[in-house]
């Protein structure tokens, strides 16, 4: 795997048994909570703020979220999230996920969070602050645009 290959931030832990439907597989909408904490634990792992923080607070609401399943995932499997950027915009990030477990890849997910500056009860999309864009930047020059399909 080359230096461009390397995912920005990768996630992992097992498959809970209340992630699971009556068949035992993660229900779909789960996907989108281990993408969410891993997108949350990168935030972190940078010192970005997830939601509050000084005045203005910020928040990172979703304008856009797709999913492709290709495998199940099931009830104690061990589960890696990696997590690429795909693009730092004016006011927003993309990312892609791929979403593993300890055989294969098993789903591919794309998430676009725009930065929000909350005054008040105001909340407005606001540009990237320079140090935000350059921690995300930073990991964008190693993420590749397009990571392995799952």
């Amino acid at each position: 795997m080359s230096t461009r290959q390397k995912p920005a931030f990768v996630w992992e832990r097992s498959v809970d048994f209340a992630d699971t439907d009556a068949a035992g597989v993660v229900h779909f909408s789960n996907v989108f909570r281990y993408v969410e904490a891993c997108e949350h634990g990168f935030l972190r792992s940078l010192g970005i703020p997830v939601l509050g923080g000084n005045n203005p607070a910020v928040a990172w609401p979703r304008v856009h979220a797709e999913c492709a399943y290709h495998r199940p995932l099931r009830f104690g499997d061990a589960l890696r999230v990696a997590l690429f950027i795909e693009n730092v915009g004016e006011s927003s990030v993309t990312y892609r996920f791929v979403i593993a477990n300890a055989r294969e890849p098993v789903a591919e997910a794309r998430l676009t969070a725009v930065h929000l500056e909350i005054r008040g009860t105001t909340a407005e999309k606001a540009p990237l602050p320079a140090p935000v864009r350059a921690a995300l930047e930073a990991h964008l020059a190693k993420s590749p645009a397009t990571p392995p399909a799952a």
